[in-house]
């Protein structure tokens, strides 16, 4: 794979992780007395290395399918 398909793979995983962190926060800080930075930072963290790992398997798959 070239270097400029890893970096795309890795800017279409930044915004889901972005989204969860801003969503967990946000609704911690209306719906609770505090916020949990650790587990909000975790679920991010999990959420981009999840997506970064299914997006990498699939142009896997395509390149061997072809």
């Amino acid at each position: 794979m070239k270097k400029e398909g890893k970096i795309i793979m890795i800017r279409k995983s930044i915004p889901y992780a972005l989204i969860f962190f801003v969503t967990l926060t946000l609704w911690q800080w209306f719906f609770k007395s505090e916020i949990d930075w650790k587990n909000n930072i975790g679920v991010a963290v999990t959420v981009f290395l999840v997506y970064l790992f299914i997006e990498w398997t699939s142009k896997r798959y395509e390149h061997k399918k072809n």
